[in-house]
């Protein structure tokens, strides 16, 4: 691992889940509205139909050409999509396990795999190791082998057909934050711990570009953190990358054209962020960005043909936050951006 031991020792001062489907349009709609109809563009931003009520913590993932989102704060069972062509939202079948915050999701072929979180807060056990798999072209649910960690906050990414989930945190083994990285390989149905993170972090923001991994903030025992990762599978190493300029958690990372936009967030204590980030890893630098209209953490993001789609997630770290909005980014209009 390319990593200094100072780091490991957790030290480290604190300056310091997609892809997209359809399923036809069908279910129940909520009448759509034009993006050109509504409020909020800057050139680089514009507001779009909002979600079907305010929540945070959600997972999502995307098949084709609609965007998913599973659970949240409020929505524990809640499975809705967003059909991108029309601009309406559909609710679709619900989850069988009540997710109220803190899954991952990731997609494999024609399957979308909804993993971990945390249920209703009355709840005992309250961190999940299941795993439900959604088929988007049927609209039913099946399962998977759990984890071998239960856990929410936590990171998934998928490489060459595996899915690896990293970090989080599980407060009924009393674990603040972990360090462990599974692997999932759907032909066996199994989960194998494959590897360990350089240090403990939950709520990450995470993305996948040319089979390696990038890893980026959250949250460590230091606090919120600036720290990159790079991680490759195919060896398991860990090589650290330039610092991120604003140390968050509750953030997001979405790829277009080879570079990583990253998103919202928040400091412990404080109230969300509406920083854009722009990491480009074959120089290894970072940009600013034009920021978001409006701040919030714990949000999902989406890419869908070059354009950045940032859905709901809350705005104060007081739990009555929550927001129900969704702002498109586009970057070939962001006249903040520079070549690197």
């Amino acid at each position: 691992m390319n990593i200094p031991n100072f780091f490991k020792a957790g030290i480290l001062f604190s300056i310091v889940a997609v892809f997209i489907s359809g399923c036809g349009g069908s279910g129940t709609g909520q009448s759509g509205v034009s993006a050109n109809a509504q409020g909020y563009t800057d050139n680089a931003w514009t507001t779009i139909t909002p979600i079907n009520g305010a929540r945070a913590g959600m997972s999502s993932c995307s098949y084709q050409d609609n965007i998913y989102i599973f659970g949240g704060t409020d929505f524990h069972t809640t499975v809705e999509m967003l059909d991108i062509a029309t601009n309406t939202w559909y609710t679709r079948t619900p989850l069988t396990t009540p997710r109220r915050y803190g899954s991952a999701c990731a997609v494999i072929q024609d399957k979308i795999y909804v993993i971990g979180g945390y249920k209703d807060l009355s709840s005992t056990n309250l961190y999940l190791n299941n795993v439900e798999v959604y088929s988007p072209d049927s609209d039913s649910w099946s399962t998977a082998s759990p984890m071998n960690l239960a856990r929410a906050n936590h990171s998934s990414a998928v490489v060459n057909g595996k899915i690896y989930v990293f970090g989080g945190r599980n407060q009924d083994l009393h674990i603040s934050q972990s360090d462990v990285v599974e692997e999932y390989n759907p032909a066996t149905d199994t989960w194998t711990i494959v590897s360990t993170m350089p240090i403990a972090h939950h709520s990450m923001a995470i993305t996948e570009l040319n089979d390696k991994i990038y890893l980026f903030g959250g949250y460590n025992s230091a606090g919120a953190s600036n720290l990159v990762y790079e991680y490759t599978p195919q060896n398991n190493s860990w090589d650290m990358k330039a610092f991120m300029p604003t140390a968050r958690s509750g953030l997001t990372a979405s790829i277009i054209k080879g570079k990583i936009y990253v998103a919202g967030g928040s400091v412990g204590g404080m109230d969300s962020m509406k920083t854009l980030e722009i990491y480009n890893p074959v120089s290894d630098s970072w940009q600013a960005g034009n920021d978001m209209p409006t701040a919030r953490e714990y949000h999902v993001a989406n890419t869908y043909n070059n354009k950045i789609y940032m859905i709901a997630g809350r705005t104060t770290v007081a739990y009555d936050g929550d927001i129900a909005s969704v702002e498109v980014y586009d970057p070939a209009k962001d006249g903040n951006q520079d070549e690197q």
